[in-house]
């Protein structure tokens, strides 16, 4: 599945007085904090939610055509990754994800699947 098939796909996001409908393409990473998911726009933008790790998980894992887990904590979106040296992630925007060891072996597999593959 190509990221065109989520360009009008939007994430729910309920923060402290407001409901935020983010563009799913949009979204860089997504990373659960204490009791809070933060969702970082590539427009520099963040946004917060309670969401549970356990229902966010879910969320996203049925996009993961365009989201790969790196660690326990941690999504990152497809099409916002540069390259990946050993253990670290680096994004477009300049930012650097660390794989942890235990989805180090997915996350290759699951960016060569995703870039040689189709």
């Amino acid at each position: 599945m190509n990221s065109e098939d989520f360009s009008e796909k939007r994430v729910v996001v309920f923060g402290r007085g407001s409901i935020d409908f983010l563009r799913v393409t949009e979204i860089v990473r997504v990373r659960h904090m204490g009791r809070n998911a933060h969702f970082y726009c590539s427009d520099g933008s963040e946004f917060r939610t309670a969401k549970r790790l356990t229902v966010l998980a879910e969320e996203l894992e049925r996009l993961a055509g365009i989201f790969v887990r790196v660690s326990k904590t941690e999504f990152v979106n497809f099409t916002h990754i540069r390259s990946i040296k050993g253990s670290e992630l680096y994004l477009c925007s300049g930012e650097v994800c660390l794989i942890s060891r235990g989805r180090h072996k997915h996350v290759i597999g699951a960016c060569i699947e995703k870039y040689c593959k189709g």
